[in-house]
């Protein structure tokens, strides 16, 4: 699919200070088509649903911006490269993929629930007490999740995960987490059985948009 931005639009990188964040922030989600029978065809067809389910999601969320279209290209660590002022950030579990541009540095993240107690050797003492991880189930994923989101948004990865602490609650679905030389907005959404996040430097102005979307249309699935 095409999803390179028309360099002579109006709302491309030129766009003026004041357009920027105007409209909502919108967190598309796309389903992977063939799920789960594309996951028994093999790695590089898997992969593929996800790519091209990842990029209907970005063109949608690019879209709500009054974009037409992004050029998501990464830099040498293969952390999403800003169009602009325009960010932008990618996800995918294996039904879903998720999408995120916004006007600010920003990090997306989602998974579906796991039988694994994975989640309990990145969370510290103070982290556990802040989350109620003994009363909520979910409790683990939602702060595995977070973090991912939170450390998308750094782009140093997984490797930066010992740095990386949750610290406040600040809403019901939102959370300050703390990296090198930032705290974090990390908003939380649950949806279609999947838990989603993200991070942002700075709370947004208006509530961000979840948007779970219909499959990719056939004519954009059609392009490599």
């Amino acid at each position: 699919m095409n999803t390179r931005l028309d360099r002579s639009s109006t709302h491309a990188a030129g766009a003026s200070s004041a357009a920027l964040g105007a409209a909502p922030i919108v967190a598309a989600l796309a389903p992977v088509l063939g799920a789960p029978a594309v996951q028994r065809a093999g790695r590089n067809s898997r992969l593929a649903e996800q790519r091209r389910a990842a990029h209907w999601a970005l063109a949608v969320s690019a879209s709500a911006q009054g974009l037409k279209a992004l050029d998501p290209a990464l830099d040498e660590r293969g952390a999403p490269l800003p169009f602009g002022a325009w960010h932008w950030s990618l996800a995918h579990s294996r039904a879903l993929a998720a999408a995120v541009v916004a006007p600010q540095r920003v990090g997306i993240d989602i998974e579906r629930p796991r039988h694994s107690r994975a989640g309990e050797l990145v969370l510290d003492s103070d982290e556990r007490a802040l989350l109620g991880a003994g009363e909520q189930a979910d409790a683990f994923l939602v702060a595995w999740t977070a973090k991912e989101a939170a450390l998308k948004w750094t782009g140093s990865g997984l490797q930066g995960l010992s740095h990386c602490r949750i610290r406040s609650h600040c809403l019901e679905h939102a959370w300050e987490v703390q990296v090198p030389g930032y705290v974090l907005w990390v908003e939380i959404a649950h949806l279609a059985g999947h838990t989603a996040a993200i991070a942002l430097e700075h709370r947004p102005e208006q509530p961000i948009e979840w948007r779970l979307l219909p499959a990719c249309p056939t004519a954009e699935r059609k392009q490599p």
